[in-house]
Formats: C-alpha cells, structure tokens, sequence
C-alpha cells in the first residue's frame, strides 16, 4: 500500500492484488488504493468498483474524500455528470476533516456542471477553484 501512496502505481498493483489471498489484509485502505492503480492503468471501471468497495468497508476521512473525488472525475470521463456531482460533493463534504485542499474538487464540481448547462453553479465554483 505504501508503493501505491507514492504514487508507484504499476509496481504496487500486483502486491495489492496478491494481498486478496490473505484475508485478514482485505480493507477498505487495500481496495482504495488499488482503486488508484486502476485508475492510474485507465481501467475506469475496475477502479471505480475498488472505489466503491472501499467505501463500503470503510474508511478514514483522508481516503473517503480521495475515494470521492476520484469516482467524481471517473462519472466525469463516462459522462455521468449528474453522478460526478453527486461525489465531488460527497468528497468536499470530508475534505475539512481530512485538510484536503478543495480546488481540485471544486473545479471537477465546475466542469461537471458546465457540461450540464447549469451555468451559474459552474460559475460559483470556478470562483472557489480560483
């Protein structure tokens, strides 16, 4: 898990996958990040079920705001857009608790609703993105 927090995707993926073997491993920390290992191979779908199951095992703030804001930008890229807002939301709901700086969701929150037409909330968070 710790190659994955690095960012060294492509060597931790196989070690997370393994890990299933061990039961007592299996959390909602293990399914976080192999979600970002999908995410990072472009396996959206892969990565949003981690995401999820991650989500439902548990975890601490830092993560959820994380698991939230990467399955926003995955309902993004498919063009749920309706659905990306729902989790940008849900991802700026614990990004206090976890000190997560908030452009990054508050841009996704912009674009997702830029695409759907609704013009004056993309304009309000563009304006907290800044």
């Amino acid at each position: 898990m710790l190659l994955a927090t690095m960012g060294r995707f492509r060597e931790a993926r196989p070690l997370l996958e393994e890990s299933f073997n061990f039961e007592h491993l299996v959390s909602g920390d293990l399914y976080h990040q192999l979600g970002l290992c999908y995410f990072d191979a472009r396996e959206l779908e892969r990565a949003k079920e981690a995401f999820l199951e991650a989500l439902k095992r548990g975890l601490d703030d830092t993560w959820a705001t994380t698991a939230h804001h990467e399955l926003g930008k995955i309902y993004m890229r498919k063009g749920a857009f309706a659905r990306a807002i729902e989790e940008f939301k849900l991802a700026e709901a614990h990004a206090d608790a976890s000190n997560t700086p908030k452009k990054y969701i508050y841009d996704g929150l912009a674009k997702s609703f830029r695409k759907l037409g609704m013009n004056d909330e993309a304009a309000h968070y563009a304006d907290l993105a800044k």
